[in-house]
């Protein structure tokens, strides 16, 4: 049984980018995350300010990570890959942003909850979708 699992698990690493690009991305969220709530909940700054500190730590690693495994696209240079990656990036993070003030500043829920599961399911989307498509698409 557990081998039938492992082996289905290797089969969708193999063969579809989402599948790395999930686990790479769960991976780095947690960085970010432990980032965010330490300099949130710990130091007491802002959840804006310490969110996007731990979004830059994030996607400063997530570009390498994402050119060499999620979308196996060696061919993409950094002089070409960078740009447009940093550029999804930050239409990813403002719509972190703008979901955390509807849902946080106006909704008043809980910053960590918004933060680590709406906001970042949404930003993901918007960031694996275009950087499959602008970033590391095939040449």
């Amino acid at each position: 049984m557990t081998r039938i699992f492992l082996g289905q698990i290797m089969t969708l690493w193999q063969k579809y980018s989402i599948a790395r690009y999930t686990l790479v991305h769960c991976l780095l969220g947690i960085i970010n995350f432990g980032l965010a709530a330490m300099l949130y909940g710990i130091i007491g700054l802002n959840h804006h300010l310490a969110s996007l500190i731990g979004h830059f730590v994030h996607i400063t690693i997530g570009f390498f990570i994402d050119r060499n495994v999620s979308f196996r696209s060696l061919e993409t240079t950094v002089q070409y890959g960078a740009p447009r990656y940093w550029i999804i990036e930050l239409i990813s993070y403002c719509s972190i942003v703008v979901t955390m003030y509807v849902l946080v500043d106006v909704g008043q829920m809980n910053p960590y909850f918004v933060r680590r599961v709406i906001a970042m399911l949404i930003a993901s989307a918007f960031s694996y979708g275009l950087n499959r498509i602008w970033t590391f698409k095939s040449k």
